[in-house]
């Protein structure tokens, strides 16, 4: 199928047809913004403080979850998440309520009865000696009564490593759901051991992925989960605010990196946040990637800063980028915002409520070809907000609620190369147009 047809047939354009083929819009050209300009960011109404979730907030979700849970056939849910991926692996503990704990944590959700989650509990070798029972390690982060917490063993042999196998095991048991159809939230997130242990001890459950049980409901953000989000997106802009302040001829890219982290941090977000950066000549094949501290140089004048700001309030994310000129930018990068220009332009009128991911990347590739006569293409036009599912790009409808980021990845087409980003911030699907969260605007900013 022919590109134009293609759109034609997929319905998307709307406002976007006259730009085919056309130069980017004047009104969203390359405007220098003086440094700093980013700064007066205000907290949005309601959203400052120490934002916590209702208790009805979280009984809506239980309903919804079990009503799933129930048409499915599930008799309980065992939720685990971690640290990593810059703790985005804990969006479904968090979703569900659980307390977090320093290390993996585990939750049991059963489809009738109240929920609990794993404590840790340590037993020293004296301990034992003097008669002191085990104690609990650590305590669990922002601690919600929404969950009872049950102490697990530690693992034998050891003094203070965690092993939830047979905790869960009793629990699963003393529920009688030995042979029930368990899921697990997610299989890609339970440890191996753990595995093994529930179906070496219970042979005759059955133990399936249950992802989607809980995504169907994250995907789309309730009035409450709004506030978190726009919450995370201040924190972002506060970020980028501070990256642009700092970025500048004979800076070390790593004070630049640490500044963005500080002020997210200060904004209400984790220590040692999601923050990317690459710097250098624009189109040069190896940049300098930043994805931890570690290895930094100085900036220098006539090099692109194009940071990308990952910013989690409470695992609510959202991800914003603003291209950083030191000095006049090159005609090569001006292009390639010419093109970001209309691509993006174009998909704010497509994320809309009713497409699917699919349709969405799919036009965007499409919108690109025939824009540059098939010189680019790209990657994907929109990524998911969900951060553990960022590059999963499940294929799932847009409804009022849904939240992105609108970051078209270009690749050429036609020679080598390897893709890149100008800009990009994330937006929500309404039931009309779909609302920018962020309030730094996609604007190149010359130093």
């Amino acid at each position: 199928m022919e590109r134009r047809d293609f759109i034609k047939n997929a319905s998307l354009v709307g406002a976007g047809v006259p730009l085919l083929g056309c130069a980017a819009n004047a009104a969203t050209g390359a405007t220098s913004v003086a440094p700093g300009a980013l700064t007066s960011i205000e907290v949005p109404d309601g959203v400052g403080g120490n934002l916590k979730f209702s208790r009805s907030e979280y009984a809506r979700r239980h309903a919804a979850i079990r009503k799933a849970m129930d048409a499915e056939g599930f008799a309980a849910l065992i939720v685990t998440g971690t640290q990593e991926w810059h703790m985005g692996d804990l969006g479904n503990m968090l979703y569900i309520g659980s307390p977090i704990d320093m290390e993996q944590t585990f939750a049991v959700f059963p489809l009738e009865g109240d929920p609990i989650v794993l404590q840790k509990k340590v037993q020293f070798p004296f301990f034992k000696e003097r008669g002191i029972p085990g104690l609990p390690l650590g305590a669990f982060s922002d601690s919600s009564d929404v969950f009872k917490p049950v102490w697990a063993d530690g693992r034998p042999g050891t003094r203070i490593a965690g092993f939830y196998g047979p905790a869960l095991v009793e629990q699963l048991k003393a529920k009688g759901l030995s042979k029930a159809k368990i899921g697990l939230v997610s299989m890609r997130n339970t440890p191996a051991d753990v595995y093994a242990h529930l179906t070496a001890e219970l042979p005759q459950a059955k133990f399936v992925d249950a992802q989607h049980i809980l995504m169907a409901q994250r995907y789309y953000k309730s009035a409450e989960e709004k506030k978190f989000i726009l919450r995370s997106a201040y924190i972002a802009d506060m970020g980028m605010a501070a990256t642009i302040a700092a970025a500048k001829p004979g800076a070390h890219d790593l004070d630049v990196f640490y500044a963005a982290d500080k002020a997210c941090a200060k904004a209400g977000g984790p220590v040692g946040g999601f923050q990317l950066m690459d710097t250098g000549p624009w189109g040069k094949p190896h940049r300098n990637p930043i994805l931890k501290p570690g290895s930094g140089k100085f900036l220098k004048k006539g090099e692109m800063v194009i940071p990308e700001i990952g910013s989690n309030y409470k695992g609510y994310w959202t991800q914003l980028t603003v291209p950083i000129s030191l000095g006049e930018p090159s005609a090569e990068f001006l292009k390639a915002q010419d093109m970001c220009d209309s691509v993006y332009a174009e998909l704010q009128n497509v994320f809309v409520s009713g497409k699917r991911v699919r349709e969405v990347d799919a036009h965007c590739a499409a919108f690109t070809e025939d824009l540059t006569d098939g010189e680019y293409t790209t990657l994907f036009g929109i990524q998911a907000g969900e951060h553990e599912l960022t590059f999963w790009h499940d294929n799932y409808e847009l409804k009022p609620g849904a939240v992105a980021y609108l970051q078209p990845f270009f690749i050429p087409a036609k020679r080598k190369g390897g893709p890149f980003h100008v800009y990009g911030d994330a937006w929500m699907v309404t039931d009309g147009k779909p609302e920018k969260l962020h309030q730094s605007r996609m604007k190149l900013v010359t130093v």
